[in-house]
């Protein structure tokens, strides 16, 4: 039998292995760094605080709660399937840096952000339908974003993955949009106006045709093999990184340039 794991509710104390169906904990459940190989059988449990399993040596969810009132955590375990995660998260969701290369069993709520980089990801496939914050996913193996949720409340990050695509990718963010460290040689399917940052450094792009019209927070196109600033963002606020590239002629003449015909 497993090690009793106690804590201290409305002045009684309880064992996480041995608690009734339809238990509410009201605190946070810690269970990092415990060297767990498999979770206690919560997954009849609601927890109404944080709930935090990783650094340990999981495999899978089995046993965890079915609803979390605030963040899931779940990093840094062996992880190679999300089987028997919760359903619903009210904060954050956190798998990142596992050995997951698919996001079946996912939630199919979380109100925060949802992160899942640094593991092997090759498709986006997921049972989500709502994403409150961010969808981090990057440093994976994706070569295009199908799949990927169409109901991400902020922003994308999909950088350092071996994207060839940008197929799946939402026509609007109301955050960033982060591809750079890919191997993209078009922006095709780059979404249409990002309210955020904008940053495609670090590819194979040629040209900026089928860039964001409109870019809320800055560009950064650096390090790719761009030898005109033609198809840039129609409407672009902050700054403007185009450096490490082809160009035909200097930068700061291609900058004043573009601020002078788009100027209000």
């Amino acid at each position: 039998m497993a090690e009793a794991i106690y804590f201290m509710q409305d002045g009684k104390k309880y064992n996480l292995y041995d608690l009734p169906r339809d238990f509410i904990i009201n605190t946070d459940v810690n269970l990092s760094k415990l060297g767990l190989t498999k979770l206690p059988n919560l997954s009849n449990v609601v927890v109404n605080g944080d709930f935090n399993c990783s650094h340990n040596n999981l495999r899978d969810l089995e046993g965890a709660p079915r609803v979390v009132n605030g963040d899931f955590w779940c990093g840094s375990n062996k992880l190679t399937s999300l089987y028997g995660g919760p359903k619903i998260v009210v904060g954050w969701f956190n798998c990142d840096n596992n050995n997951l290369q698919n996001l079946n069993y996912s939630p199919v709520f979380v109100d925060g952000e949802f992160d899942c980089s640094c593991n092997q990801l090759t498709d986006l496939y997921n049972q989500n339908k709502h994403i409150g914050g961010n969808f981090i996913c990057n440093h994976n193996k994706l070569k295009t974003l199908k799949n990927m949720p169409t109901n991400i409340g902020v922003g994308i990050d999909c950088c350092n993955n071996e994207l060839i695509s940008l197929i799946g990718a939402p026509e609007f963010t109301t955050g960033f949009f982060l591809c750079a460290h890919n191997k993209l040689q078009t922006l095709r399917y780059a979404p249409r106006i990002v309210n955020g940052h904008f940053n495609c450094s670090d590819n194979q792009l040629k040209s900026l045709k089928y860039s964001p019209r409109i870019v809320g927070n800055g560009l950064n196109c650096c390090s790719n093999l761009l030898t005109d600033f033609r198809y840039a963002p129609k409407v672009l606020k902050g700054s403007i990184l185009i450096f490490e590239n082809p160009f035909k002629e200097d930068v700061q003449k291609i900058l004043q340039r573009y601020k002078r015909n788009h100027a209000r």
